[in-house]
């Protein structure tokens, strides 16, 4: 089969059945309405609805919204999104405000809400998808003053969330470095002292790991998650410091005896 476009990954791509009229296409925060049939795809249902481009949060979602964007209305295809296919028809568009036409206030409100609708993800424990919301989050808080509030607080949340999604994923130095510039302006920030702690402890970071839980139980004495691990840790650097006596031992064996006498 031959398509007409494909993304750069090849992951979405589509097959014109009918050419639409020319007009505007659309592009992030248009409403699209759209009539779906024919689908393989669970995400996306037979029907007709509205849906908004930057809202998806699955894959499948994410990668139609890419298909839609490159449709004209009245268009029809078969829409290919990673493994499964749907037939679209885009039947008519309203187009959104783009980040560029936004005020600051709109802005705002926009970034909190991929920052609720990430947060929902992340007790649904999509952490992957969590995370796109995330980012995009923090697109859109480049463009304000991150150092006045409420903005300041809204960007060390989200960093802090996208902490926890790198951790979650094992993606424990990519947490290392979000973790880092949320400390740079908050450094009493407890939550994501701790998870910076817990991606150090899986790269066996011990020393540096400890040093973040020594400050966590510094600002919350009860903490008792921090106190759990800092047990491990302990522990841990304990048990390494024994191995690397036994290697010395080992390696030099003559010293160790005459140091034994």
């Amino acid at each position: 089969m031959s398509w007409n476009w494909q993304s750069q990954t090849c992951e979405a791509r589509k097959r014109i059945l009918v050419p639409g009229t020319i007009c505007e296409r659309p592009a992030d925060a248009s409403i699209c309405n759209l009539t779906f049939s024919e689908s393989t795809c669970q995400e996306i249902p037979n029907g007709n609805r509205d849906i908004k481009i930057g809202q998806g949060d699955t894959e499948a979602e994410r990668r139609l919204e890419l298909i839609v964007c490159t449709m004209v209305a009245g268009e029809e295809a078969i829409a290919d999104v990673g493994g499964a296919s749907v037939k679209v028809k885009l039947e008519s568009v309203i187009r959104g405000k783009e980040l560029y036409e936004m005020t600051d206030e709109e802005k705002l409100r926009l970034a909190a809400e991929h920052k609720e609708r990430g947060t929902c993800l992340v007790m649904e424990n999509r952490f992957d998808d969590a995370y796109k919301r995330f980012q995009k989050a923090i697109r859109i808080l480049v463009f304000l003053g991150r150092e006045e509030e409420p903005q300041a607080s809204l960007f060390a949340a989200v960093c802090s969330n996208i902490v926890l999604c790198h951790l979650k994923s094992n993606r424990f130095d990519d947490a290392i470095l979000a973790a880092n510039k949320v400390l740079e302006k908050k450094p009493d920030n407890v939550k994501v002292l701790l998870r910076r702690a817990l991606a150090r402890q899986e790269l066996r970071d011990f020393e540096n790991a400890q040093q973040d839980l020594l400050d966590v139980l510094r600002l919350e004495p009860n903490n008792v998650l921090a106190t759990s691990h800092l047990q491990d840790i302990k522990r841990e650097i304990s048990e390494q410091n024994v191995r690397y006596e036994d290697m010395v031992k080992k390696m030099f064996p003559f010293t160790a005896s005459k140091a034994s006498t």
